[in-house]
């Protein structure tokens, strides 16, 4: 059996493979408030593992705005754009951040965050969705 696998193999090596990047944890508390023409968004910043995950360094805030007037497809996938970076800057044990959003009328809106670690070497999976209409 040490004769077959020795003459299997070719001798070379195979492409390099980048060391596992642990993934920075997922925001699961966002929230909203609608306060005249705008939104409030808050969530609070994850906790992270320092051996085990990056430290978060900021936000992503993700959009999508549909008219409330055009066909809106329920099971389809939902066209969501960057709309803003938001840094992880926070006082202490109040570890909550907030992102203020100016509304338009007639449109059906979608939130949802991602957190990145520095250089954004890392992101999280998304967050809970805010949806709502206006």
């Amino acid at each position: 059996m040490l004769v077959l696998l020795s003459v299997s193999s070719c001798g070379r090596k195979g492409p390099p493979v980048a060391p596992r990047q642990v993934a920075v944890p997922a925001v699961n508390d966002l929230e909203s408030i609608i306060e005249i023409n705008n939104v409030i968004l808050t969530w609070t910043v994850p906790k992270t593992k320092e051996k085990e995950s990056p430290p978060i360094t900021g936000f992503v805030i993700h959009q999508a705005k549909y008219s409330v007037s055009e066909d809106f497809c329920e099971n389809c996938p939902i066209n969501y754009k960057p709309v803003a970076e938001v840094a992880a800057d926070f006082n202490g044990n109040d570890r909550k951040i907030k992102y203020i959003k100016q509304l338009d009328k007639g449109f059906k809106y979608f939130f949802k965050v991602t957190a990145f670690s520095k250089n954004m070497t890392s992101e999280s999976r998304d967050s809970n969705i805010i949806k709502f209409d206006y």
